[in-house]
């Protein structure tokens, strides 16, 4: 008996010549053995192995629960969890906050410009056509071209499509020209698209994206088009925005909406193999008109004159408005779907959410409850229950300020509970998985899996403005908005900055280390009583001056004092006095490094009481500074809008503001309602002694150090830190883009324009909005998962004192976009800072990012590293295979000459792109340690560029004499046989049917060559077949031939039939040998019968039928004569009597567990026994007695 503390899986290993493998060196053949290995012993790694990307430095975090094991590939369901952080604004998913349930998979859409079925892809109005408009120089059709733009009836970008199915993920665009599907990163998969008729115009209905082993994968209709399953955005009032300036809303936007409706999403329908003819479907539910409040943006707007300035147009009656805050909210209606059933040949997987019980951070969804496996016969397999607990956010109405929080939402947005839903948050607690007794799920006997969050209960509403550049928490509660602190130097378009300048901000946005953690997991508990726990810290790059402004020696603290005209109400609805009086106080700090001990200061105030820039203001503040150290008042004036500089020595100080008296000496009213306008901003700037050699705090978090505990009780624990420094011990980090709040906005004029036609604009007096926007204007990308990638990385196993393992990657980063532009187009650069506008996605790197250039693993001895190996990579493959233009317009009014002024727009072309960046060459050295010495192994790679199929590998070793060549193969694949005189005209045309453009078997070898270092060839072919009515093609066999010898070669691994559904069912391992015989059983998954020296033809098709159909009529397990898997031994037994010269070996299943017994030729049963979770439990011979027993120590049991 066998006391064993893990778990336990059947694991049939059948190898199918027509799989899909990856290796080259197991696709040459030979391999007969299609009889299921006997049941292995999963280790208990397979619960607690957390593999982390060292290149983003997120640990990969997976809870399986069930894998759907098909012919030629498998399905596995899972939760897996992103460890990047949590982000304010995020909504969980149905799982929980952080969590993916991972069954079946999508494709969704990235809408740039149009949506790309009416307009990009189908539109005469092409981007040659465009920019043949510019080079015409017609300027009527180039004000069409871009005022249709401006409203959506043109599009001149392709829109983006991302997948993510079954280990599969990616994103492709169209080639506008032949309208096909292009990959970003190319890969051997083949994606086909159909499209419908809608009313609204063409859509794209379905996807398919086949696999290199030709395995087909149905996205939004199923293989026969019976079912359909699309998510659909937009409609009548479903896509709704709202805007407020300066806290209040615009009535404008309280109206009735309309958005074009289209599929943004396509769902994963089915997986259907050709070969076996077997399918995975799914079957998806919808939770409809679920709705949620999100905000799009926050905006501060900043007007410049474009006039010339011996223009006056205060003189022409044409007033310049001022300066004022807008944010940008949506409210979005749709049907979520989600996956409800998934069905296979030996069962089906059931999802049901909590129907009863509606989700209190999402109105009209249902959190994620129990997932559940039965099987044909709809017996219970197993079941896993999800547990749940929400946290609340109760700060949002303990402010200092109405707008605190935005309540006003309340009363403009057509939903009951905006506000209460954006402060819960759903949280996976635990999953349960029960005991599965007489068909029913006890729920007093489950294996848990437990997870622990960092202060989930500090999470902050998804309104709330404490947020860092990324969005991530950063606790600064006080901001009243999201724009960050600043301040902007005012310009004039001909003779630029004019000196003045204007606070545009006051927000918080650095990243708080602490804060960023909150509701991060820290630790998960596993069923065994085992445990990890994850400690976290904030991404870091070196110290980038384009993130932080900082000047020589010295670094810039912005500080700002503001308030708007708001009041405040008391519970019984009365109106409270308010103080107008604010203050703060400030240090000036003593600059050692550059020897100064006071500080020049220039103080900025504005009083804007007026509507318009250039009315008088009726309210002057009066500004007291406070020396604090002796209590003296060092400065004091009445003031409405301008700046002072005063030199200050190093100390404390306090800013003192107020309201002053009127010129008309009346009362201040100081209960009146507040409108929301500013009605005072001050800022300056003060400095600090910069430190120097400092990191960067970037967004998101990293892993520090993974803990394991084997059980609860374990004193000891394993523990692997992380440190991510160059060689120089400076942050290896990298942005993949920095984030950049400034944009531009088109030019508007100060009155009414005339219109001679609907394209043409004639005013004398335009103006410019600058906008400072709470979004990145520059789109912020990820890599691998995180904002920032590591090009070197360290793990230290057991702390820092037994070994440690070096990791360098790649990076790489454009740095501007392109500088092209049209003759008669503005980049308009009214900020200096401004860069690249309009702001167009950049070229997608990613597939040259995060790929392992080097590993070295090194041996604590003695005090110090010693080398133990080191391993080197080459990229030197990089093709970009297709390019699409994409051109990015934005209506804008702009000409040097006043007065011409023209409609014209900013563009910026860009391209998509289709990649790849495969390794050329491996490296490995292992040292004999304490010496430099070592033995070094190499190998170069060559790639079809099609199909990125490896075609050629070298292996060198330098204990090789001469060359140091090893072996030199070569690789040949269905696309490689064109002008290969080793294959015949024959095979060749029977190859074709496996190729891209038919099967798209691409992944399966027809031949290798060998070269060793005796310079000898030896030459692997593999023929193939058709057989059955649909003339399927196999491999009949393999032939081998070693230069030097006569004659052909040596077959082996000889088919000599297959059914129709790909199986093996006579083969010869070697020509001229033994024949061994299959029979398939359980819908012709398994083989129920091996016969060695029998012939199929020696076989009874009759007595094949009936025990096909016995073992599909099987759904039970047990020896009794009335059980039906009873009677299936005993039909097989008749097999082993009628050919009594053969060796006979049967089997009995239950599919979605396991194997249940084995008989071997000597008529001797073995039975396999599993436990209430269906894991071995007792091998039993044909007596009863037990051969093995195992045993489980987890907790709950």
């Amino acid at each position: 008996m066998k006391n064993i503390t893990t778990t336990l899986f059947l694991c049939f290993c059948i190898v199918f010549l027509v799989g899909n493998s990856q290796e080259v060196n197991d696709r040459t053949g030979g391999d007969m053995n299609y009889t299921p290995a006997t049941p292995e012993i999963a280790a208990l790694g397979k619960y607690i192995e957390t593999p982390v990307n060292l290149y983003s430095g997120l640990p990969q975090v997976n809870i399986p629960l069930y894998t759907i094991n098909q012919k030629r590939y498998s399905v596995p369901v899972s939760l897996s969890y992103h460890a990047s952080g949590i982000k304010v604004e995020e909504v969980a998913s149905r799982s929980g906050i952080g969590w993916t349930l991972n069954a079946g998979g999508m494709i969704t859409r990235q809408v740039r410009g149009g949506i790309d079925e009416r307009g990009f892809l189908y539109s005469s109005r092409t981007i040659s056509y465009f920019k043949n408009q510019v080079a015409s120089g017609n300027n009527e059709n180039l004000r069409e071209e871009i005022f249709y733009t401006s409203i959506g009836e043109r599009d001149y970008e392709p829109d983006l499509f991302s997948f993510s199915f079954n280990g599969y993920s990616g994103s492709f665009y169209f080639d506008q020209t032949t309208k096909l599907p292009v990959l970003t990163e190319h890969s051997p998969l083949k994606i086909t698209y159909e499209t419908e008729n809608a009313n609204n115009g063409k859509r794209i209905s379905s996807f398919t994206i086949t696999g290199p082993n030709g395995v087909k994968y149905y996205f939004g209709k199923d293989r026969l088009h019976t079912s359909s399953d699309v998510e659909i955005r937009g409609g009548f009032n479903k896509e709704m925005s709202y805007s407020f300036t300066d806290y209040r809303i615009d009535s404008t936007e309280d109206a009735d909406q309309e958005t074009q409706e289209y599929v943004s999403s396509w769902f994963l329908k089915e997986i259907y193999d050709p070969i076996a003819e077997e399918s995975v479907t799914f079957d998806y539910q919808k939770n409809t008109n679920v709705s949620y409040i999100y905000r799009k943006s926050e905006v501060k707007e900043i007007v410049e004159w474009l006039v010339h300035p011996n223009v006056v147009p205060i003189s022409l009656g044409c007033k310049k408005p001022r300066s004022k805050l807008k944010q940008y909210f949506g409210q979005s209606t749709y049907d979520e779907y989600w996956v409800s059933q998934i069905n296979f040949n030996h069962g089906k997987v059931i999802f049901e959410q909590d129907q009863s019980v509606e989700r209190e951070d999402l109105s009209n969804s249902h959190r994620l409850r129990n997932i559940s496996i039965y099987d044909t016969s709809d017996l219970l397999i197993k079941q896993f229950e999800l547990f749940h607990f929400y946290t609340t956010d109760n700060s949002s109405y303990s402010g200092t300020k109405i707008y605190s929080g935005y309540p006003f939402i309340d009363e403009h947005i057509n939903d009951t509970q905006p506000l209460e839903y954006a402060r819960k948050r759903l949280f996976l607690d635990s999953i349960n998985e029960y005991a599965i007794i007489n068909n029913q799920a006890n729920t007093n006997t489950y294996k848990r899996y437990k997870f622990d969050y960092e202060s989930p209960n500090k999470m902050p509403s998804r309104f709330s403005t404490a947020q860092d550049f990324w969005g991530y928490y950063n606790g600064e509660r006080l901001n009243n908005n999201l724009i960050q602190l600043d301040y902007y130097q005012h310009r004039n378009f001909f003779t630029g900055p004019n000196g003045k300048s204007e606070l545009v901000g006051t927000a918080d946005r650095s990243v708080n280390e602490e804060k960023c953690k909150i509701g991060i997991l820290k630790k998960i508990t596993y069923p065994t009583g085992g445990s990890k726990e994850f400690i976290f810290e904030s991404n870091r790059i070196e110290e980038d001056v384009d993130l932080y402004t900082i000047s020589n020696s010295t670094e810039k603290v912005r500080h700002s004092l503001s308030d708007l005209d708001t009041q405040y109400i008391t519970n019984d609805g009365s109106v409270e006095r308010r103080d107008f009086k604010f203050e703060m106080e400030f240090e000036v700090k003593n600059l050692e490094l550059s020897g100064h001990n006071s500080q020049n200061i220039t103080f900025h105030y504005d009083v804007p009481c007026s509507v318009d820039e250039d009315d008088e203001d009726s309210c002057p503040w009066e500004i007291i500074l406070i020396d604090i150290e002796s209590d003296t008042d060092i400065y004091r004036i009445f003031v409405r809008s301008g700046e002072i500089m005063l030199n200050l020595k190093a100390g404390t100080y306090k800013l003192l503001g107020r309201r002053g008296v009127q010129y008309e000496e009346t009362p201040i009213d100081l209960t009146r309602p507040g409108n929301g306008d500013p009605l005072f901003e001050m800022w300056f700037t003060t400095f600090k002694d910069k430190i120097p050699d400092t990191e960067t705090l970037t967004g998101g978090l990293r892993i520090a150090e993974i803990i394991s505990n084997t059980d609860e009780e374990s004193l000891s624990n394993m523990s692997k830190k992380y440190t991510y420094e160059d060689t120089l011990g400076k942050s290896s980090g990298n942005l993949v883009s920095k984030p950049y709040f400034q944009d531009v906005a088109y030019v508007k004029t100060c009155f009414d324009i005339y219109e001679t036609t609907r394209f043409a604009y004639l005013t004398k007096y335009p103006h410019l909005q600058m906008f400072y926007t709470s979004n990145s204007s520059v789109p912020l990308f990820r890599t691998s998962g995180s904002y920032t990638g590591y090009t070197k990385v360290t793990e230290h196993e057991a702390g820092y004192g037994t070994g440690k393992i070096e990791y360098t990657y790649t990076f790489f980063a454009k740095k501007s976009f392109s500088d092209f532009s049209f003759e008669n187009f503005r980049t308009l650069s009214i900020d200096p800072n401004i860069q690249d506008y309009p702001y167009s996605p950049k070229d997608d790197l990613e597939y040259k990012r995060g790929k392992l250039l080097s590993k070295t693993v090194h041996r604590w001895h003695n005090e110090e590293f010693l080398k133990v190996s080191e391993e080197i990579n080459t990229y030197d493959i990089d093709v970009t295979k297709h390019s699409q233009e994409a051109i990015k317009i934005v209506p804008m009014l702009a000409s040097n000459n006043i007065s011409t002024i023209n409609a014209v727009g900013a563009m910026r072309n860009y391209y998509l792109n289709s990649t790849y960046n495969l390794i050329s060459s491996k490296v490995v050295k292992t040292y004999n340690v304490g010496t430099n010495t070592h033995i070094t192994d190499s190998i170069t790679y060559s790639y079809n560029p099609e199909t990125l199929n490896t075609t050629r590998k070298k292996h060198y070793n330098s204990t090789i004499s001469n060359s140091g060549l090893l072996s030199d193969t070569r690789y040949y694949y269905p696309d490689d046989i064109n002008g290969l005189n080793d294959i015949s005209t024959a095979q060749k045309n029977i190859i074709e049917s496996l190729n891209r453009d038919n099967d798209h078997r691409v992944s399966e070898l027809v031949m290798s060559k060998t070269n060793g270092s005796s310079q000898f060839e030896t030459k692997t072919k593999l023929f193939y077949n058709q057989w059955g009515v649909e003339d399927k093609t196999f491999m009949e066999y393999t032939q081998t031939k070693k230069e030097g010898y006569p004659g052909d070669g040596f077959v082996t691994g000889k088919i000599l039939q297959y059914d129709d559904y790909g199986n093996p069912i006579e083969v010869q391992e070697k020509e001229n040998g033994p024949i061994t015989s299959y029979i398939w059983g359980y819908h012709r998954s398994f083989p129920i019968a091996v016969l060695s020296n029998v012939s199929y033809s020696d076989l009874s098709y009759d007595f094949i039928d009936n025990l096909t159909n016995l073992s599909n009529q099987d759904t039970d397990s047990c020896s009794e004569n009335s059980c039906s898997e009873q009677a299936l031994r005993n039909e097989l037994q008749q097999l082993r009597n009628q050919h009594p010269k053969g060796m006979v070996t049967t089997y009995t299943y239950d599919p979605a567990i396991g194997m249940t017994s084995s008989t071997d030729p000597k008529g001797l049963t073995s039975y396999y026994n599993y436990d209430s979770f269906n894991r071995l439990k007792f091998i039993k011979d044909y007596n009863g007695k037990v051969l093995q027993e195992y045993k489980y120590n987890y907790k709950n049991q």
